[in-house]
């Protein structure tokens, strides 16, 4: 279900549910994010490009959380250029294989790989600038789930490329759980929860309003599937 967390003469902000793309993808029947603003809101055909329907950034088709859609075309760019200038916070939590440092930072080159359209990897030549860092919040040391447990992360990016901080993890060690596209055979065997799909949330994003000039700051609660995985894995941790 598409709901909206914050709302104003400019600009919503919605909390986008997993499974469903931002923009229709090529080839595909699926319903996406624009679609259901076309459908409820037919003017927004006229805002940024009729792809995007006045969706001024993407969030991966299984990412949850705050997605910024602009009403007017001024809105849109003015947001776009404070995403363009790195002006926007973005805050998201992730559950990650593996006993994740306390802290730590990545700021590799991401590129499309060759050969594979629905992939991207980390590359030291050429590329988009990408800056990744995250804090870990909680770690889940249960052999019974994989030798290499999980962690829990709260990650910030400065730059938004496609698959950053899904490839930018997984390059570090630390795939996302539930991730099958990023993750290798051998921690593939280790994620035991058999998620559906990865465990990303993007649960905070600041930015500055294109009308008054203040900053606003709007949050999403985690999707009901990161809830209860988090609540069975404590539950598995206590019974260890």
């Amino acid at each position: 279900m598409l709901s909206t967390i914050y709302e104003d003469s400019d600009l919503w902000v919605l909390n986008k549910p997993a499974g469903m793309p931002t923009v229709r993808l090529p080839n595909s029947s699926q319903i996406s994010i624009a679609d259901i603003l076309l459908e409820k809101h037919p003017n927004q055909s006229a805002v940024g490009s009729m792809q995007d329907c006045g969706i001024v950034h993407r969030l991966d088709n299984h990412t949850t959380g705050c997605l910024v859609v602009a009403k007017t075309n001024d809105a849109y760019q003015h947001l776009r250029q404070q995403f363009d200038q790195n002006q926007i916070t973005k805050r998201y939590t992730a559950l990650v294989v593996g006993q994740l440092t306390d802290t730590g930072q990545v700021t590799i080159t991401i590129s499309h790989m060759q050969h594979r359209a629905t992939r991207m990897k980390c590359t030291p030549i050429g590329g988009q600038t990408a800056h990744t860092l995250w804090t870990t919040t909680r770690r889940y040391p249960i052999s019974k789930l994989g030798a290499a447990g999980f962690s829990l992360a709260d990650i910030q990016i400065t730059t938004g490329v496609r698959h950053q901080i899904r490839v930018h993890m997984a390059h570090e060690g630390y795939p996302l759980a539930g991730d099958s596209l990023y993750q290798s055979r051998n921690i593939r065997n280790c994620d035991r929860l058999q998620l559906p799909h990865y465990l990303l949330h993007a649960r905070e994003i600041e930015f500055t309003s294109p009308s008054s000039g203040q900053r606003i700051q709007c949050r999403a609660d985690l999707a009901d599937l990161f809830t209860t995985t988090l609540k069975r894995l404590d539950e598995i941790v206590k019974r260890h």
